[in-house]
């Protein structure tokens, strides 16, 4: 039996790479940071806690949209953020040791934090997130 050609013609010619503000002191809360265009596959995530939070806190990186329920740590969990020691932390997944990504095939959406600032914690980050367009 010959090979059955299936090629296609969905392609992408370059990243993007988008980093949100500074979230300063952030209220307990989500926050739409990064829009993500339809067609576009999440190829990373960091968080960096840029000024350690002051008590406990939780943050959370996650997403929103396509047409779908929002995950709140789809990207990044709290174990991993570690809001309480300053540095730049990747999204992984744990069963596996890779990023799971995430393609917005059905709609658009966004990169969320959640964050609960327990106790009134204070503290600083930013959110870093790359992805391709698959273009037709």
């Amino acid at each position: 039996m010959a090979n059955t050609d299936a090629y296609t013609t969905k392609a992408s010619d370059s990243f993007r790479m988008e980093a949100s503000k500074l979230m300063l002191a952030p209220a307990d809360g989500t926050y739409n940071l990064i829009k993500i265009p339809k067609f576009a596959l999440v190829t990373d995530c960091w968080i960096q806690i840029v000024t350690a939070f002051t008590v406990n806190a939780s943050v959370e990186i996650g997403w929103m949209g396509n047409g779908a329920t929002a995950v709140t740590d789809g990207f990044i969990t709290d174990d991993i953020a570690d809001p309480l020691n300053v540095g730049l932390k990747r999204g992984f997944n744990v069963a596996v040791s890779t990023f799971p990504g995430k393609y917005f095939n059905g709609a658009s959406g966004a990169i969320t934090a959640t964050v609960l600032d327990k106790d009134g914690a204070v503290g600083n980050f930013r959110v870093f997130v790359q992805f391709t367009v698959i273009h037709s």
